[in-house]
């Protein structure tokens, strides 16, 4: 402080202190409130010797000025004119912006919260540069802050996460969270277990399958969120780990299930191909050696589901494809099954049982469905294949809902992931030699097999443009905490995911997607509907 600031300090505290026992000797409580209207300020007035209620005023007004101005000369110089907000970062909202920064450093500004103590606000002091610096490089820094206050609002005490900053890399690492992944966030800010997760850096656990067992599907979440955010993961890795932590789950709890009957549970869609996003269905299908004589197998399965529904939320478990959709029973005989295979099943349903996985149970049981599902395969016309996958190709796109700006459906639109699903599927139904290796498999495992199937050109597109999608798909969600896969419209929104794909503009985001989109439904016509 100076001389200066010293005596304004000395002044009005014995000034403020002086009211305080006034008050509180007159009062005989402990109060600090200052009477607005009454006898009783009259007497503070005389008391301190002066000669008006306006003189008191002055005084009163003129103390507190003076040191709020000393206390905004120390604790917010950073934050005040134009050396930020004006030139090196790039604020959309630039009071919002300085609310935030305020907030940060001093705690101030949220409704019912108290001011932070000095240690909280020099250690923000201390993390400033850092900020700043980051701030300076991105190009969304209004959501960067949004996202840091949110993370520090929620929190009980500020001051932990400042002292864990003091680590340049890891605050850096948090920084970037804010910028690319809002379900991190939002994750980190509704569940305080969560706070301590990320904190104690967890979420850079290398994944395994041995480990998965440690976490809930919340810390799952956050870890591969966070791991996609920062580039430590890809897009496939993401999906695999997904899946193959939700198989974990359902067999460890059917394995402490008290059913006896010989039966298996697969995976269907995404789930069963290894190929889920952060907000796929988890499609099932049990079948047994038989249904008859066992008049509670559908309310036993019914009760097991719905304990493997709880556990892995917000996962949501799904019956759709299993035969004769919703209206069917939970659990099939293999011989029903199997009938139904022959009797009544569509060139779709050999489509989604392309992605069918054993997940757990009886593994021969598996196997000789298995067996029947390839000897009907090979029974397929060719002809049929063709005509039956344009048709439903054909009837998902009408089906599909489309955002009202136009924004593209990364996975169902025209052109999108749907479109590279049925090429695959189209391949693999008119070989069926082809079909068993696929089977069960996901995307990357099965390029191998389906590699001598198309033109060493058309091959290398149609890889590259699913892994560009996928990345994509898992980047929508992830920055946008949101369930749909829509590429938004809206430019700022659509900036954020270019610089996620390390691209240099949205015109060049743009482009690369018109093109997948093109050549993909080029490689439709030609595998497919030729």
């Amino acid at each position: 402080l100076t001389k200066k600031e010293s005596v304004i300090f000395s002044k009005a505290y014995i000034f403020f202190r002086r009211l305080e026992h006034f008050l509180q000797l007159m009062n005989d409580t402990q109060t600090h409130i200052i009477p607005q209207e009454n006898e009783l300020l009259h007497k503070l007035i005389n008391y301190l010797g002066l000669k008006s209620k306006d003189e008191f005023n002055s005084i009163l007004k003129l103390h507190r000025t003076n040191v709020r101005n000393i206390y905004n000369q120390i604790l917010k110089t950073e934050f005040s004119g134009n050396k930020y907000f004006n030139s090196q970062i790039k604020f959309k909202e630039t009071k919002k912006a300085e609310k935030n920064l305020n907030f940060l450093r001093t705690g101030e500004g949220l409704i019912g919260r108290k001011e932070f103590d000095s240690r909280t606000i020099e250690l923000f002091i201390s993390i400033q540069p850092t900020l700043i610096n980051f701030l300076k490089k991105m190009g969304e820094p209004d959501l960067v802050l949004n996202n840091f206050v949110k993370i520090i609002q929620s929190s009980k005490i500020a001051s932990i996460w400042y002292s864990e900053f003091s680590n340049k890399k890891f605050f850096e690492h948090f920084l970037k969270v804010c910028l690319y992944s809002q379900k991190a966030v939002d994750l980190i800010s509704t569940n305080m277990l969560l706070e301590e997760f990320f904190l104690s850096r967890k979420v850079f656990i290398k994944i395994s399958d041995e480990s998965l067992d440690q976490f809930n599907p919340d810390e799952i979440v956050l870890i591969l969120s966070t791991q996609y955010a920062l580039g430590l993961i890809n897009s496939l890795q993401v999906s695999e780990i997904l899946s193959s932590f939700i198989a974990q789950k359902i067999e460890s709890l059917v394995n402490k299930s008290s059913i006896q009957y010989n039966y298996f549970i697969g995976g269907l869609g995404s789930f069963g191909s290894s190929n889920m996003n952060f907000a796929s269905d988890i499609d099932l299908v049990i079948v047994t050696n038989t249904v008859q004589n066992h008049p509670d197998i559908q309310k036993d399965f019914q009760k097991l589901i719905s304990t493997i529904s709880e556990i892995i939320k917000p996962f949501a478990v799904d019956f759709k494809l299993r035969p004769e959709g919703k209206s069917s029973p939970l659990v099939w005989g293999i011989e029903n099954y199997s009938d139904y295979l022959d009797k009544r099943a569509r060139v779709w349903e050999f489509q989604s049982l392309l992605k069918l996985k054993f997940i757990c149970g009886d593994l021969n049981l598996f196997n000789r469905l298995r067996k029947h599902i390839l000897e009907k395969v090979r029974l397929l016309d060719k002809a049929e294949i063709r005509k039956e996958i344009v048709k439903m190709y054909s009837t998902i796109l009408r089906q599909t809902i489309h955002s009202s700006d136009g924004a593209f459906n990364i996975k169902k639109d025209r052109g999108g992931l749907l479109t590279i699903d049925f090429i695959l599927q189209s391949v693999c139904l008119n070989h069926p030699e082809l079909f068993d290796k696929c089977m069960v498999n996901n995307f990357t495992r099965i390029l191998p097999f389906v590699k001598k199937y198309f033109s060493p050109v058309d091959f290398a597109i149609l890889k590259s443009n699913y892994i560009f999608l996928k990345r994509v798909e898992l980047a929508v969600q992830n920055i946008y905490n949101v369930n749909k896969v829509y590429l938004p419209s809206n430019p700022d929104k659509k900036n954020i995911i270019a610089s996620f794909m390390k691209l240099k503009s949205v015109h060049e985001l743009d482009k690369k997607v018109k093109e997948i989109i093109k050549s993909n439904n080029s490689l439709f016509e030609k595998y497919v509907s030729e």
